[in-house]
This record gives C-alpha cells, sequence and structure tokens, in this order.
C-alpha cells in the first residue's frame, strides 16, 4: 500500500511539473500562478523576517531566521543580522560598499552564501559588502534606504543600486500592484509624488485611496517618478562623495528610451547594463524569473571588475 502511495504522489509530482513547464514555455509567469495558489490556500507569505515599517512599508528583524519555500522552485533559509541586513561576511568596522534593490539583490530562493552580494563580499575581503537589498522593494524604498543607511554609517565607499524593470510598476499607485502586497504579504507600499520637478514623499499608498489602475497616464508616471528617484539618490550621493553606479540586472528587457532617460539621470559613465548575462537557462530558477546560484556568480562576476575600477577612483578604505 505504502509503495502505490508514493508512486501515485510521484507520478502526481511529474504531472504537474510537466504541465507547469508547458505553461512556463508558452509565457506564464509560473512562479507568479504558484504564489497565488499558496495565498490563497494558506494566507499572506510569512516567512518571518519581514516587519511592517511606518516609512518603508516594510523592512527586516534584525537578527531574524525565516524559511520560504515555493513548491517545484526553492526550499531555503534566510539569515538576516543585527543591523537588519541579509547576511555576509565580515564585520561592520570595515569601510563599506552598500548594495540597493530588491529580490534579487536579497537573493530570493537561494541561501545566504549563494546571493551575489555574499559574493562580493568574497570579492572584496577588506570591505563589508552590506546586503540591503529587501525583497518586493522599488527604488522609492531603496531610495529610503540609501538615506539611512548614510546616516548611519560615515565610511560608505561605494554604492550601487541593481534595477529591474519590475521596479518601475512599484515606484507609482498601481492598484494591481498595491492589492498584490496587501493580499500577498499584507503590507502596504510607499508613496511618491511629483510637484513639478520635486520628488515628495506622501507616506505609504492606500489600494483604494490612492491606487490607480494601468494605462498611459500612469505609465508615464511610474517611468517619471523612477528617474527623480534615481536623480535624488545620484545627487544625496554626490553630495557627500560617494561614488554611485546603477546596475541594470538581467530581467524583462528595459526599454530604450527608459535605459537612456536613466544614463542621462545619472551620467552614462555611471549606468552599467549587464541583462544579457544569462545565456545559460539554468541562470535563472525553475519556474521563476529570480537568478539562481549560477546566476548570482556570474552577476558577482560581472560587477567585480567595475566596482573595483570605481573604488580604485575613491580615497583609500
Amino acid at each position: 500500500m505504502k509503495a502505490k502511495i508514493a508512486l501515485f504522489v510521484a507520478s502526481l509530482i511529474l504531472s504537474m511539473a510537466a504541465m507547469l513547464a508547458i505553461a512556463h514555455a508558452a509565457g506564464i509567469n509560473v512562479g507568479r500562478v504558484l504564489l497565488d495558489i499558496q495565498t490563497t490556500i494558506f494566507g499572506p507569505i510569512k516567512v518571518g523576517i519581514w516587519q511592517p515599517d511606518n516609512r518603508k512599508g516594510w523592512t527586516h528583524v534584525p537578527d531574524s531566521t525565516g524559511e520560504q519555500s515555493k513548491p517545484l522552485v526553492y526550499d531555503v533559509t534566510y539569515h538576516i543580522d543585527s543591523e537588519g541586513h541579509r547576511v555576509t561576511a565580515g564585520g561592520y568596522n570595515r569601510p563599506k560598499i552598500l548594495l540597493l534593490g530588491g529580490s534579487f539583490t536579497f537573493g530570493q530562493g537561494v541561501e545566504d552564501q549563494e546571493a551575489y552580494p555574499a559574493l562580493l563580499g568574497e570579492a572584496f575581503p577588506e570591505y563589508k559588502v552590506i546586503n540591503a537589498g529587501v525583497s518586493a522593494w522599488g527604488t522609492g524604498q531603496s531610495l529610503l534606504e540609501l538615506e539611512d543607511e548614510l546616516a548611519t554609517y560615515d565610511d560608505i565607499k561605494l554604492v550601487a543600486y541593481s534595477f529591474i524593470t519590475a521596479h518601475v510598476e512599484r515606484n507609482g499607485v498601481r492598484r494591481s500592484w498595491l492589492e498584490y502586497l496587501a493580499t500577498t504579504r499584507g503590507l502596504k507600499n510607499v508613496h511618491f509624488e511629483l510637484e513639478g520637478d520635486q520628488l515628495v514623499y506622501r507616506g505609504l499608498a492606500d489600494p483604494q485611496r490612492d491606487g490607480m489602475d494601468g494605462g498611459p497616464e500612469l505609465d508615464r508616471q511610474e517611468i517619471d517618478l523612477t528617474i527623480a528617484m534615481l536623480d535624488e539618490m545620484r545627487a544625496i550621493c554626490e553630495a557627500t562623495s560617494v561614488p554611485f553606479v546603477v546596475f541594470l540586472l538581467p530581467d524583462d528587457a528595459i526599454d530604450q528610451d527608459l535605459s537612456q532617460a536613466i544614463a542621462a539621470s545619472i551620467g552614462p559613465d555611471n549606468l552599467y547594463d549587464i541583462q544579457d548575462l544569462f545565456s545559460d537557462p539554468k541562470a535563472r530558477l525553475r519556474f521563476d524569473g529570480h537568478p539562481s546560484p549560477l546566476g548570482h556568480r556570474l552577476i558577482a562576476e560581472a560587477m567585480t571588475p567595475i566596482l573595483k575600477g570605481r573604488l580604485q577612483k575613491a580615497p583609500p578604505p
């Protein structure tokens, strides 16, 4: 009987995997589908490392550990250090490289030591490489995080923000994104607006009160906000004489007009396009757009000489 049950379960799993592979090949976001099913059955994701934050929407719980599983995709454990960052090697008494971003930077779906910030920590042993990425963050949260990190540490020698196309829709008040956050994580997103050329922080967005449906107007607002946020990050770093660079990571292809606008905002010499890095399909997690351990290694290898070059131009640690 046990053998028959085991055979049935194995057959069911194989059948599900085959259906998901077909859906993935057809262009369906299988990872999002799996997450929707998971949250429908079990409610909002509870990994144990996130906490609501009145300013950024959510941050990491210091000194926390959490396990996250996505059926047929990954089963990993995350460790957050005493400063609220995902763990990397070395102490905070060293000069620092600050890495900002969302789930690609945080390393969703891979173990601590497999994420590219941890790999960069091995390549820069004389520095503390800070993984300040948080899953589902957009450019707005990274801007606020940059302000906080520079206020906390006076020895940050370089700031690198990793950009993916998904950040654009997270930078506005797209109703579908606000509702998705509320449903899957029970969280609220940051709310920025432009008053003329001035970027203004409005607190946290409410899906019903602030949310907008998709369309050309919202698309334009999100792009304008993204450029303004990046320009503000550049200005903050420039005011503190800290080099600021932006990496375009392998995700959905970034529109050429947007790429050119980013380059114009932060300076073309500060923008590094590594979108074509993943020629090997194994560089992404199965049924998921996030980098696999191989993908993170490729990102770290691409970033290392660029960061070394920028650090050589900065004051020595």
